[in-house]
This record gives structure tokens, sequence and C-alpha cells, in this order.
């Protein structure tokens, strides 16, 4: 879940270009709808959503019995101390900094949580 089209794209290009199917959602509401439908093998969720929170979106991923299952990996510009460790806490997979990934990088990195 990303809220910056120029991410999205560049993103899902890479993506694309290693075989996986990509969707993209901008709210937290078309992000629990389509992951829902889609039931997707994992979620790059960013913390700073416009006007929403990424936590909050985790939160409402793992308590539904049919989405909790979903391999979220945080993946956000955002960074504080300890926001880490209450990522994991909240049942992220994993958290990552964009700076300090390419999208060529992060499309290979998905193969550790498939």
């Amino acid at each position: 879940m990303e809220d910056d089209p120029i991410q999205i794209m560049m993103y899902e290009a890479e993506f694309c270009n290693h075989g996986y199917e990509t969707f993209s959602a901008k709210d937290r509401k078309r992000a629990l709808l389509l992951a829902a439908k889609v039931k997707p093998d994992l979620i790059f969720l960013d913390l700073i959503l416009g006007n929403d929170n990424g936590l909050r979106v985790l939160e409402k991923i793992r308590s539904n019995s049919d989405l909790k299952k979903i391999g979220v990996v945080i993946f956000s510009n955002y960074f504080k101390k300890g926001l880490e460790a209450e990522c994991k806490r909240a049942g992220a997979l994993d958290f990552l900094l964009k700076t300090e990934f390419l999208p060529k990088e992060l499309a290979h990195k998905v193969k550790e949580y498939l």
C-alpha cells in the first residue's frame, strides 16, 4: 500500500519485470477490500498514507481472520527509535527503509519473504 503514484508505478514495473503480479491501493479501505478479494502472498505497507496510518492498516489485517496470515512488510521512509520493534510486535514480517533499497533490490528481496 503506497499513496505516491510515481513510487507505485516504479515498484510495480520492477516487480512485473521479475514475474510478480502486483496490486496497489492508496488508502486503507481499498487496501483491505483488495486484500480480501485477491489474498496476496505479501503486502508492502507504507506507514505514512495521507491522512491514514500504516500501523492501523496492519492492525486491521491482523485482526481479520481471512487476512491475518498474509505476510506484511513495512516499507517506509518514516523512522523513529523503537518503530521497527513496534511494527514487528504488531505483526509485520520486517521493517525496511525505502532509502536503503532500489526497486530491483526490493524485487529480489521478495523471494526471502515468500
